[in-house]
């Protein structure tokens, strides 16, 4: 069948509804009205599937916008306001242009995010191409923890299952419990590196065992995690090397990456890939490359080699380097915005966490310094443990996000709340701990007078938090052997205490204070306090067991 035919049949596994119809009436409303152009910023994939082709149905541009940034003089659609795009009746006697452009958002991952100019006639060709090359069929069952709204999740969510008639998920699946509880025979996944890392460490990672196929892009596949996904499961492992101006250009399927053969590919006098195809007339890239018959092997992107002391240096490979420490879950490099020097973020796995609770950061830094001398001398000199290293969905660094995460100075995220007569806590957490104050109303939850004061005469709140090793507090005290300070502990206290309504502005004493074991980072601190009869009572807790306790006259 052709390509409008199968969108006409098509219907997601998980949603019932005519997506066919919903792109005619899309489709009418945008006639009735005269759009020429349209911004799209959808995460609900009907909604979305309804958006983007009813624009191409009705001679409307789609611009598919990578975040919820618009330009005021254009219309644009929502999941909110969806339901406004839909007229009551479907247009008839559409048909699709093959020429017909939209455009696509990069994510702005090496800079500032640019509009592609794509054509539905390039996106049917690429997707033909796929489904010849790849082998996947109308049997499978296609799912993605990758966007749509990105050109990886656009190609293979979105147009290889249509030009293959097969099912798709609609949901956007992105957490490993909604994943690992599906049924998977039979499945594709379309995923990037981040979250297929989490899932092979998952204990209950033996569900993927049913997939028939895994496809990742966004960010290299390492070698090791292909090795363990494959120990899990049976399903083709393919790395997609592309962009959103190029569309594919090669795969590795465990054999390294190879140039797809409709793909014809060379360098410049920099070393850099350019890339022309069925589906791209000519793109320039700035990735570094070597090719030797249809192999590929990339060498980092051109923008990432600095000069330092007149001498030319990649980050990428200084990246390598960290990682061959085993300390390091994640890494990036980049110049410092100050000072002529290169700044790393540092993400610790289990072993790191390990010598950081041993030796601190100070011991940390001092191996990954001796590990580099040798090729790189002291070109990085400035190090920044992070707890989570801020890459997006298709596992890609944004640049606009280093100097953030440098400069950050991060605290403890609680969760945790006012506890209710059943022994429950009623949840907030990170930046909405206020939401603790509002318990369901079934809850059962203690009553408070006009003053504040529990009717029974006591106010009980709990909190807990990992001390990760990129707080603030660790990157200042104790660097050769890294604990949170008492002082801290009973910062803690005052600060939640006051964040749910507590009024410590009269606090003029702290009684009975005692501290009893020590926090290090990646520890689990619960805080425990209640107010009563004028005073605030403390108790903390370190993995469960007590390690301060005390109490306050407010």
């Amino acid at each position: 069948m052709s390509f409008e035919e199968n969108l006409k049949n098509f219907r997601f596994t998980d949603d019932s509804r005519d997506v066919f119809d919903a792109c005619l009436r899309f489709a009418a409303f945008l006639e009735k009205g005269g759009v020429k152009e349209l911004q799209i910023y959808i995460d609900d994939a009907f909604k979305f599937y309804a958006a983007f082709f009813g624009s191409l149905l009705a001679g409307t541009a789609p611009c598919v916008l990578a975040k919820p940034i618009y330009e005021a003089n254009l219309t644009a659609v929502n999941d909110e306001n969806f339901l406004n795009f839909l007229a009551n009746e479907p247009a008839k006697g559409l048909k699709f242009d093959p020429q017909a452009k939209f455009y696509l958002q990069t994510s702005g991952s090496s800079g500032k995010s640019k509009m592609i100019e794509k054509s539905l006639a390039q996106m049917i060709k690429e997707s033909e191409y796929l489904a010849d090359e790849l082998n996947f069929s109308s049997q499978n069952t296609f799912f993605s923890s990758v966007s749509h709204r990105h050109m990886f999740g656009l190609t293979f969510k979105v147009f290889l299952p249509l030009v293959l008639g097969a099912r798709v998920i609609a949901d956007e699946l992105n957490y490993p419990e909604a994943i690992l509880g599906l049924s998977l025979a039979n499945h594709v996944f379309i995923a990037s590196p981040v979250l297929l890392r989490t899932l092979a460490q998952s204990p209950a990672a033996i569900a993927l065992k049913g997939l028939s196929g895994i496809v990742s892009a966004g960010s290299p596949l390492k070698k090791e995690l292909r090795s363990e996904l494959g120990r899990i499961c049976d399903a083709r492992i393919i790395e997609i090397y592309g962009s959103t101006e190029t569309g594919i250009v090669a795969k590795d399927d465990g054999c390294g990456l190879r140039l797809f053969d409709a793909v014809d590919a060379g360098l410049d006098d920099r070393g850099a890939l350019s890339v022309s195809s069925p589906w791209c007339e000519f793109f320039q890239t700035n990735d570094a490359a070597s090719i030797d018959e249809d192999r590929l092997a990339l060498q980092g992107r051109i923008d990432r080699i600095v000069k330092l002391n007149d001498k030319r240096v990649s980050l990428e490979s200084i990246e390598a380097k960290l990682l061959e420490s085993g300390l390091l879950a994640d890494c990036y490099c980049a110049p410092h915005p100050k000072f002529k020097r290169i700044a790393a973020l540092l993400q610790l796995n289990g072993e790191g966490l390990k010598k950081f609770r041993k030796i601190g950061k100070k011991g940390v830094v001092a191996e990954l310094k001796e590990l580099l001398k040798l090729e790189f001398k002291n070109s990085v000199r400035y190090f920044k443990i992070v707890e989570k290293m801020p890459r997006n969905q298709q596992g890609k660094f944004e640049k606009s996000e280093f100097e953030n995460a440098l400069f950050a100075s991060p605290k403890p995220v609680w969760s945790g709340g006012r506890v209710n007569e059943a022994g429950k806590i009623c949840y907030g957490s990170g930046q909405n701990l206020e939401s603790a104050l509002n318990c369901d109303t079934n809850a059962s939850c203690v009553k408070f007078d006009e003053g504040g004061d529990r009717l029974d005469g006591a106010q009980k709140y709990e909190f807990g938090a990992i001390m990760h090793a990129g707080l603030e507090i660790f990157e200042s005290h104790f660097p050769n052997l890294p604990l949170l300070p008492g002082f801290m502990q009973l910062d803690y206290v005052f600060e939640l205490a006051s964040m749910v309504g507590v009024d410590i502005s009269g606090a003029s004493t702290v009684e009975n204070l005692k501290f009893m074991k020590f926090v290090r980072p990646g520890d689990l601190l619960r805080i425990y306090f209640e107010k009563r009869g004028g005073k605030l009572y403390f108790e903390l807790f370190c993995n469960g067991k007590k390690c301060s306790t005390g109490r306050a006259t407010l």
